[in-house]
């Protein structure tokens, strides 16, 4: 049997912030009630995925952002929200992290050819939306209500809250096109998750392999929270990718732009 997984410094940190504002808790956070009110299909908050033992010594600090959170073990948790400690099983493995699924399959690669290790423990995962409002379906389809996003995102501003806290260098958005209006700042005042936006790429249109079976957009950005510089690179999800080279384009961007 696996030891049982302990918190780094900064996981605990995350873990903190989900406790102060009540994260899933529909009796003490008043916009976790009113968007689970609106959608009794949602299940509880799925945390950070991780943020790996060997993050704050690491040079580049790289972290992935999937769409919505589908997790499993609902019947397993015992507090309001899902943290890292449910989602690891020892020091060494992360239970979703050694998974068949290109999300993850594609991600380890990443993190091997930037880190010479493909362990979860140099970087960080998370999602935009906390709760799992995905179709059960062999593809996963991301049925995340609009008012869902707002509330997360823009709202209870989770994700922000866990940028400031662990200050990556570079953020990998898995989230395709229909997440960009909460990214990026297309009007002056619009509520978006960056302070400020320079550099900005307009979306590219590349072929996920030679034979134009799937199209991928992508856009880079530089930006800031607070005093945090960040670098941006928005991709689609890694399924129906060619993963050399959906794997190159991330390596070679994440090297180019930490010069």
């Amino acid at each position: 049997m696996a030891d049982k997984y302990t918190l780094n410094y900064l996981e605990n940190e995350i873990v903190k912030m989900y406790n102060k504002i009540s994260l899933g808790n529909k009796e003490k956070n008043k916009d976790c009630c009113e968007c689970k009110n609106k959608n009794n299909k949602l299940n509880n908050p799925v945390g950070m995925w991780c943020v790996g033992k060997n993050w704050e010594k690491n040079k580049i600090k790289i972290l992935f952002v999937g769409k919505n959170a589908v997790g499993d073990g609902q019947d397993d948790i015992k507090s309001s929200f899902f943290d890292p400690e449910v989602m690891k099983i020892d020091e060494k493995e992360n239970r979703f992290f050694s998974c068949k699924y290109k999300f993850w399959n594609y991600t380890k690669e990443i993190s091997k050819q930037i880190f010479g290790d493909e362990s979860c423990e140099n970087i960080a995962v998370t999602n935009m939306v906390k709760c799992n409002d995905a179709a059960k379906t062999s593809t996963y389809k991301d049925t995340t209500k609009k008012e869902t996003k707002e509330y997360c995102i823009n709202k209870l501003n989770v994700i922000r809250k866990e940028i400031e806290i662990i200050k990556p260098t570079h953020i990998v958005f898995y989230t395709g096109l229909y997440y960009d209006g909460y990214i990026f700042k297309e009007k002056e005042n619009e509520n978006v998750l960056f302070d400020s936006i320079k550099k900005i790429n307009m979306p590219k249109n590349l072929s996920s392999d030679p034979f134009k079976v799937q199209a991928m957009w992508y856009r880079e950005a530089f930006v800031k929270i607070k005093d945090i510089g960040i670098n941006i690179l928005r991709l689609g999800h890694p399924q129906g990718k060619a993963k050399v080279f959906f794997v190159n384009l991330v390596v070679n961007w994440i090297n180019k732009t930490s010069k």
